[in-house]
């Protein structure tokens, strides 16, 4: 889902941030300034994503097969317009 309404820096950050969360939450640091920070930063991205997964369960695996967002993809595939943020 990410992948449809998060522009490239913005996943781009998120992805970099990541593990140095990680390895917060896993030293024990949960309530670390630096944590709440970086989670500040983390709900930030999230906020712009929504809507719909499909997924196909078969043989113990799991695939996408669709997902939507109407209000805040980054593609409109009736105009063929990408990157349109708050239309």
């Amino acid at each position: 889902m990410e992948s449809l309404t998060l522009d490239r820096g913005s996943a781009h950050i998120k992805d970099e941030l990541m593990p140095r969360y990680a390895s917060l939450v896993y030293n024990g640091y949960w309530w670390s300034p630096e944590r709440l920070m970086l989670q500040a930063a983390i709900d930030q991205t999230q906020s712009v994503v929504n809507g719909v997964l499909r997924l196909k369960l078969y043989e113990g695996g799991i695939l996408v097969v669709g997902r939507k967002s109407d209000t805040d993809s980054l593609f409109r595939e009736a105009e063929g317009l990408a990157f349109c943020p708050g239309s």
